[in-house]
């Protein structure tokens, strides 16, 4: 499905002879997301037709912008640990730290 992401754009001719205009959009896309666009062009008679899609373009990643949360350790077989968490939004995990706790690790040795 198709949002309007922008609207009432002001191109700048970029050749005069074949009427090519160009503009950029710095703004808002989100870090780790995949973006496809289309083109309605207008003028005072109306819309045309949407253009074709354009390729898929993937956004670079970008720094979390929050810590993970809610997170568990636990269950499995025997011999695994299932570690759990939750992330907001596209925030995504660059790390992984497991700490060992041994009750007795003076028996151990």
């Amino acid at each position: 499905m198709y949002f309007t992401y922008i609207s009432d754009i002001e191109p700048r001719e970029i050749d005069r002879y074949t009427g090519r205009k160009e503009t950029v959009i710095e703004s808002s896309l989100s870090p780790w997301s995949i973006y496809e666009f289309r083109v309605i062009a207008g003028n005072d008679l109306g819309y045309g037709v949407p253009s074709a899609p354009s390729p898929q373009y993937n956004t670079p990643p970008d720094r979390p912008y929050r810590a993970p949360f809610k997170i568990g350790g636990g269950g499995g077989k025997i011999g695994d640990l299932t570690i759990t968490w939750e992330v907001r939004g596209i925030d995504s995990v660059l790390k992984y730290v497991v700490s060992v706790y041994f009750p007795n690790f003076d028996m151990l040795h």
